[in-house]
């Protein structure tokens, strides 16, 4: 009996194997049959540029390119033409490449595009304009680019976007003011920028927004009362940013009140200490929150103890070296 289990199983795993290379090679095969499919204006492109820079691409059943990267290429200004050899083209994937905002004439006529990553290129200002027809976008990424108040005027017509990544560029809250109509967003990073509690407040309720991130910037009585116009919020960072043992109650009070829906709360590399302990046990009346990230503060291990045996259904990130205990 045992060696005929033993060689059913044999069977079984010869099959299974045979099965995968089977699936393997179909799926290869249709690889190679969707890309035979690719129009050959859009081959001739894919050509000029694999010849030029390394990008990596995907089609679909039909054989057009849907996605591209060129993430830390050679991409720049003078290869970005091709890209409108790509009309079903709906994530453009540039960060760490070449271009600046020469490149975007050649995207804003990609009327399919919804998601383009631009971070830590030389993109300005200037590119927005180019961007402000591309109103089918429903992400956009300019992560520490040279991109200020003035840019984001042109982006208030892109009424479609649900994220915008603002993180390390120039916005304060003058410009953040130009984003409120954009009342489908759902992501808003604006980390290490100048932006206040006042410029939040321009921004009037954005009933969609769940993540939220305002680590590295400067926390007053009026960000923490403007986070109550965002009722669906589940995500919001906070860490590296001022918020004190003065601030916390009033924090603490504004999320128990307005957003019960608040998932995970970062504010890790705070000026947090055991004083903040008796504030920070309300969190227990936030019934989906899961996460609570304190590491860098100055609670110690017993304080942080005290805080986790009242809110026993959080999990909290904390680190402890030679303050332990």
């Amino acid at each position: 009996m045992v060696i005929m289990q033993t060689s059913s199983r044999i069977k079984l795993a010869s099959w299974l194997t045979a099965t995968s290379i089977a699936l393997l090679l179909i799926v290869l095969l249709m690889k190679g049959n969707l890309f035979h499919l690719t129009p050959a204006s859009e081959q001739a492109a894919l050509t000029s540029l694999e010849s030029k820079t390394p990008i990596r691409f995907k089609v679909n059943e039909t054989g057009h390119v849907v996605d591209l990267s060129a993430t830390d290429s050679t991409m720049n200004d003078t290869l970005a033409i091709y890209l409108k050899e790509l009309p079903a083209l709906q994530r453009l994937h540039l960060e760490r490449s070449g271009i600046s905002d020469a490149a975007l004439q050649h995207v804003t006529g990609l009327k399919n595009l919804e998601a383009l990553f631009l971070d830590e290129t030389e993109v300005t200002d200037t590119g927005m304009l180019q961007l402000e027809q591309s109103d089918q976008l429903r992400t956009l990424s300019l992560a520490q680019c040279k991109v200020g108040d003035a840019g984001l005027l042109p982006l208030s017509r892109l009424v479609e976007l649900k994220l915008l990544n603002l993180n390390q560029t120039d916005v304060t809250d003058a410009g953040l003011k130009h984003l409120e109509p954009l009342k489908k967003m759902e992501s808003l990073y604006a980390s290490e920028t100048e932006l206040t509690g006042a410029g939040l407040q321009s921004l009037g309720e954005l009933p969609q927004l769940t993540h939220l991130d305002l680590s590295g910037i400067q926390v007053d009585a009026a960000l923490i009362e403007s986070l109550r116009q965002f009722p669906n919020l589940e995500l919001l960072y906070l860490g590296n940013s001022t918020i004190d043992d003065q601030l916390i109650a009033s924090l603490m009070t504004a999320l128990t009140e307005a957003t019960p829906k608040l998932r995970a709360l970062s504010l890790k590399e705070t000026p947090l200490s055991d004083s903040a302990i008796p504030s920070l046990k309300s969190l227990q009346q936030l019934k989906h929150l899961a996460i609570v990230q304190l590491q860098g503060t100055r609670i110690t291990k017993p304080a942080f103890k005290e805080l986790a045996s009242a809110v026993t259904e959080v999990n909290f990130s904390v680190n402890y070296s030679e303050r332990d205990d």
